[in-house]
């Protein structure tokens, strides 16, 4: 398999992952940023697709033969307890955290490859990974800044924002 289908087919496959967390988690929360998630997903897959068309056959380099991991095959549902629903700082720490592994997924891929264009591809994919990461980071400490605060005003200065 060619790195350019395995990570088109990674995307493809978190898509769908994450729309049925969606589903699963209908009603709550949690539904919105699933979506999101989905759509992010869906994005880098049609760009994958996209550039597949465009490209040359160098393109196409196979994998090792250590074939790395798909993150979402066999991937379990996101659970939650009857009486606790998830919060939406569960869910970005639990994004943030399948985004640093599709970086390292990406870095991965990127020792041994031959192709120029390829290596373009993957170091694009890694640039995309990486801007989302930094997105949920974000989201993560702006949910967490006022909790926070509370739990620990009486204890110095804290950072503007």
């Amino acid at each position: 398999m060619s790195k350019l289908n395995f990570a088109i087919q990674m995307e493809i496959d978190g898509e769908q992952y994450y729309l049925s967390q969606a589903e699963i988690n209908k009603g709550t929360s949690m539904y919105n940023a699933f979506l999101l998630l989905a759509e992010a997903e869906k994005k880098h897959a049609d760009l994958l697709k996209k550039m597949y068309i465009a490209s040359d056959s160098s393109i196409n380099d196979d994998l090792p033969s250590a074939k790395p991991t798909n993150l979402f095959s066999g991937k379990a549902d996101y659970k939650r307890d009857a009486d606790v629903v998830p919060g939406q700082l569960e869910v970005y720490t639990v994004a943030r955290a399948m985004e640093q592994k599709g970086i390292d997924l990406y870095q991965e891929m990127l020792i041994g490859t031959k192709s120029e264009s390829t290596k373009q591809l993957i170091e694009f994919l890694i640039k995309q990974e990486q801007d989302h990461y930094a997105f949920f980071d974000e989201l993560i400490t702006l949910l967490r800044r006022p909790r926070d605060w509370v739990e620990d005003a009486e204890f110095g200065p804290r950072k503007e924002y």
